[in-house]
């Protein structure tokens, strides 16, 4: 979206129709036709965002527009294929100390061949 309005101008592409690009223009691509709309019989996969925070200040007149050029992209709940993985903001399906103590292993080894 922000590349279209770069390119094309600040109307080029609204909030809505990013999202449309990004869920059943989604689904189109990958030729799929059980996902991409919120709907009975659809897979879904859900993100709740909590908008009260100063990155949404001024946003209420379109939530999704805020979200989109202000939010921080941190969820507050995230429902994936009907599994919790976000909690409170709180990522609930891994082990946080594994994942960084793995990832800080694979930077420093990264690092030593550079």
């Amino acid at each position: 979206m922000l590349l279209q309005r770069v390119m094309k101008g600040g109307d080029a592409m609204t909030a809505r129709e990013a999202l449309a690009v990004a869920t059943r223009g989604g689904a189109a691509v990958l030729g799929r036709d059980d996902i991409g709309v919120l709907a009975k019989g659809y897979a879904a996969d859900l993100a709740a965002f909590d908008t009260r925070g100063i990155d949404f200040a001024g946003a209420q007149w379109d939530l999704l527009a805020g979200l989109l050029f202000c939010g921080s992209g941190k969820t507050n709940y995230t429902i994936i294929n009907g599994k919790v993985i976000v909690d409170e903001g709180q990522l609930v399906s891994m082990d946080m100390g594994k994942l960084l103590a793995n990832h800080a292993a694979m930077t420093r080894d990264l690092m030593a061949r550079a």
